[in-house]
Formats: C-alpha cells, structure tokens, sequence
C-alpha cells in the first residue's frame, strides 16, 4: 500500500486516510514505516461502513537533491 508509505515519509502534520479492510501485506507494510522511520498509525476500525481510518503525523522527509528556488 503505497499510500501508507507516503503518509508516513510526508510532512510533519496530520494525515488521514480511511481504507477497507487490513491485508496481511498493509499489516507488514506498517510494521516496516514504524520499524524504519519510527511513524506510528493510529487504527480507528469504523463497524458501520466496514473500513477503517488511519492518523498519522509524518517524518518529514525531504527531498535534499531538490533545487531551492
């Protein structure tokens, strides 16, 4: 799931996403960010429509080869 990964790497602020349900492989895709650049997920499950909404503060990498105009 590369939305979790450009929520993790983005800017220092809030960001939220809301997903269907887990699969093994975003389970270990979050695993990775938290074990790599140290972003935890908030999980809130939403029972009704049967998905689920991620919070996360991102780390704030930038792109340093990027020329500053």
């Amino acid at each position: 799931p590369l939305v979790l990964l450009l929520m993790a790497i983005g800017p220092e602020q809030i960001q939220r996403v809301r997903l269907g349900q887990l699969t093994p492989r975003a389970v270990q895709t979050l695993r990775v960010v938290k074990a790599f650049f140290g972003v935890t997920f908030n999980i809130q499950p939403e029972p009704d429509s049967g998905t689920v909404f991620l919070t996360t503060v991102g780390a704030g990498i930038r792109n340093i080869s990027r020329r500053a105009t």
